[in-house]
């Protein structure tokens, strides 16, 4: 009995302790058990065939009681792991209509539009004075709509995808993914306008003059 006692009160000790962050190869994690529960509910299970063979009450009733609370402790430990089983599944499926909203609205039903034709404008303007091409079709792929409704299109994923790791993750509304296309759109078109003004005028800048008749 004093034995059952001394692995009840080392098991509540652990409890207490938080062993995370402990390296696997030092001292605290040999002295720890992450199966001491399990040993010390077989234990109990032993000791309450001996006590009921043996007639001894106050053994019967010790082990008893640690049989009892570690089956509850099994039993929350079930609950837990099922739970988080269901959260997991519940995000994978959250996860799945996710892509399949934002796959629908920009490539099944092409809901969106990418309008980058004034930028192609100034660089077909510019084209004649730039000698460097393979700057000149950087440029290009830069404002090019596809390569940039594909990249809106992760940036949407992506932010809905964070938003489904809540406890009840619902697929975007078509009002929801057009406000969040919307605001990458805008922030695309931000970026585009300095730097294609910017690179045009690089290029320019170190294009060769032309010669005039001497």
């Amino acid at each position: 009995m004093a034995l059952l006692d001394v692995w009840r009160l080392r098991l509540a000790a652990q409890d207490k302790a938080d062993f995370g962050d402990v390296d696997l190869s030092s001292d605290d994690a040999v002295s720890s058990d992450v199966w001491l529960d399990r040993h010390l509910h077989g234990v109990a299970l032993f000791l309450q065939e001996v006590a009921l063979k043996e007639r001894d009450r106050e053994l019967l009733g010790l082990s008893t009681m640690v049989k009892r609370d570690l089956a509850a402790r099994f039993e929350a430990e079930s609950k837990a792991d099922m739970e988080r089983e269901r959260d997991a599944e519940r995000e994978c499926e959250a996860y799945d209509e996710i892509r399949a909203v934002c796959v629908r609205y920009f490539f099944k039903e092409r809901t969106f539009k990418v309008d980058l034709s004034k930028y192609r404008a100034m660089i077909d303007t510019c084209a004649s004075r730039v000698t460097d091409a393979a700057d000149l079709e950087k440029l290009r792929r830069y404002v090019n709509e596809e390569r940039c409704l594909g990249r809106i299109h992760t940036d949407v994923k992506h932010h809905f995808l964070r938003r489904a790791r809540g406890p009840e993750p619902l697929p975007p509304s078509f009002e929801e993914v057009k406000a969040e296309f919307d605001r990458h759109l805008a922030e695309l078109v931000r970026r585009a306008d300095k730097h294609v003004s910017k690179t045009l005028d690089r290029l320019c800048q170190s294009a060769p003059e032309e010669l005039g008749p001497k």
